[in-house]
């Protein structure tokens, strides 16, 4: 068994691992005890990780649960409702976490000169457990935003073969296979560390165990396995699939142009729309946190300028899973009509944009009804033309018979 002491400098860890303290990654890989190189000022770590991030979170959780309400009214594309739904929970499961540990360990804490034994026991159960619970959310997130990419894709791009694959039953079994595997992937992070008790200090401290860092197990758990699975796979097939739905939106915008597309096919291109904004925020709020490995290699591991962007990652993290809500109710007039109707009785919204809707659906049958009608007298005016040639050949033998 490996016991060297956590709780002084985490020897034990990789020179990567020390760095790593976003919460996208690992929310634990910071001592509060430890002063770094850099001694940012007090008000910053107060400012950024107590103050921004829990406002973000707690306006993130009530945004998600009133996604969540308000899709769950939606009377839409079932498929993409129940993924919205899954990325609700699974965002509110990471901004919860995030508010228990980051504003205290990593704002309030790093501020103090020196802290009782029983906030240094908290510390390290914190770090015992919450650490894996993190990294199964994250790794939920990820991999719901992959298949609500997936799914648009199919929807978009492969309609036929959507028929078959974008089923309820289908996207049930999908979304509890992302939730089961975000749970056994991460599982062996419970047993990489023990807590027990230093007989000389008496302070509860955090040691690895045989399979902790810098084992031949975490080599390939670590190195390999959860790199590529969480960190590169995944940002890979949104990169892909994002460009993908962006030229088909840009096709059916100029289908649209030229009156062609009905109200199904607006109604998805909506869908996507939102999606492919989602996604956007994504890449774009993770792209950074992907960034410090290599900014380790050029900067200093314990400079100013890391410590800081390692902050603003951790924001951007919190960002991202809090600002969907704005994103719906910015882009889907539906989703804003039936928040305004639920939540402050604006009634007459909503009814408005039923009326609206129904005389759209109204403009589509007859659109629809028109078109079968020019195409049903094309098709029989030949037909016509020769039951008039017939009766003139009848009438003409009756007239020489």
């Amino acid at each position: 068994m490996l016991t060297k002491n956590l709780s002084q400098s985490d020897p034990w860890m990789t020179s990567e691992e020390q760095q790593l303290t976003t919460i996208a990654y690992n929310l634990s890989n910071i001592e509060p005890a430890a002063k770094p190189a850099c001694h940012l000022p007090v008000a910053f770590y107060i400012c950024v990780n107590f103050i921004f991030v829990g406002v973000v979170c707690i306006l993130g959780i009530i945004g998600n649960t009133l996604s969540a309400f308000v899709l769950h009214r939606e009377r839409g594309n079932r498929v993409a409702v129940l993924l919205l739904q899954s990325l609700a929970v699974a965002d509110n499961a990471c901004l919860t976490l995030t508010l228990i540990y980051v504003p205290f360990i990593m704002g309030i804490l790093p501020s103090l000169p020196e802290y009782s034994n029983t906030v240094r026991t908290v510390t390290v159960y914190f770090r015992r457990y919450v650490e894996p619970v993190a990294h199964m959310a994250q790794t939920g997130t990820i991999w719901t935003v992959v298949l609500l990419a997936a799914n648009r894709y199919f929807a978009i791009c492969r309609p036929l073969q959507a028929q078959s694959y974008q089923t309820m039953t289908r996207t049930k079994i999908q979304i509890a296979t992302v939730v089961l595997s975000s749970v056994f992937f991460n599982m062996p992070r419970f047993f990489q560390t023990k807590i027990v008790t230093n007989p000389v200090t008496g302070y509860t401290e955090l040691i690895a165990t045989d399979i902790g860092p810098e084992s031949k197990f975490d080599e390939i758990y670590t190195n390999a396995l959860y790199t590529m699975l969480v960190l590169v796979l995944p940002f890979l097939l949104l990169l892909v699939l994002n460009i993908c739905l962006i030229l088909a939106l840009r096709a059916s915008r100029k289908r649209m142009l030229s009156n062609s597309v009905n109200r199904v096919e607006a109604n998805e291109n909506n869908i996507t729309l939102v999606m492919v904004i989602i996604i956007v925020v994504f890449l774009s709020c993770l792209l950074p946190d992907r960034l410090i490995p290599v900014f380790i290699r050029v900067f200093d591991p314990l400079g100013c300028f890391l410590q800081v962007f390692m902050c603003i990652c951790n924001l951007l993290f919190v960002v991202n899973s809090s600002v969907n809500f704005i994103i719906y109710y910015l882009f889907q007039r539906r989703f804003r009509n039936i928040l305004l109707t639920r939540i402050c009785g604006c009634q007459h919204a909503f009814d408005s944009y039923n009326s609206t809707d129904q005389s759209l659906r109204l403009r589509s049958v007859e659109y629809s009804q028109d078109v079968s009608f020019r195409q049903s007298k094309n098709y029989d005016e030949p037909c016509k033309y020769k039951g008039l040639q017939r009766q003139t050949l009848r009438s003409s033998n009756g007239v020489n018979n």
